[in-house]
């Protein structure tokens, strides 16, 4: 009975380690496309040269960190709307 109980045991403890790990080596997942960020000026540079304003709408599908719609409300006053 007691070897029952002893391997029984085991067989939980290596099932919660072997959870425990998997979770750990499934928390960063390996990227397709890495991502990068677009600098402040190429972002001034391009709302600059689409001449935004506050009567534009920008969309960003996959935003990122967000700056070049941030930037669009923020200095141009363009309504926009970011889907990462």
């Amino acid at each position: 009975m007691r070897a029952i109980r002893n391997s029984l045991c085991t067989l939980v403890l290596t099932l919660f380690a072997s959870a425990a790990f998997a979770q750990t080596t499934t928390a960063t997942p390996k990227l397709d496309v890495p991502y990068v960020p677009t600098p402040q000026k190429v972002v001034d540079a391009m709302l600059k040269l689409a001449n935004v304003s506050d009567k534009d709408v920008l969309y960003d599908l996959g935003c990122g960190d967000g700056r070049i719609v941030i930037t669009a409300a923020k200095e141009h006053g363009a309504t926009v709307l970011a889907l990462t």
